[in-house]
């Protein structure tokens, strides 16, 4: 104890426990994550109630992918499905 009080940067949380202590020092209301992210904070959901803090909620962070003309071209020319041009 005497340590972590006098040299705090020492210490740090594991992987387990750094969200829930950054939920609980900067109140979150979501998260947004990307597919492995999500699987993962999904496992957590015990530890936020066993500490009784409420879990963020989490929205999946948009993905895309930005292809050229000839890209697009294969794409089509293999059987892929119509990439998005940019309009509505």
């Amino acid at each position: 104890q005497k340590t972590a009080l006098s040299d705090p940067q020492r210490y740090s949380p594991d992987v387990a426990l750094r969200p829930l202590l950054a939920d609980y020092l900067f109140p979150t209301v979501a998260h947004v994550l990307g597919p492995g992210e999500i699987a993962y904070h999904a496992m957590l959901k015990p530890l936020y109630q066993l500490f009784d803090l409420p879990q963020p909620l989490i929205f999946p962070r948009k993905s895309y992918t930005v292809l050229s003309q000839e890209e697009s071209e294969l794409l089509r020319e293999y059987g892929g499905t119509e990439p998005w041009n940019g309009g509505t």
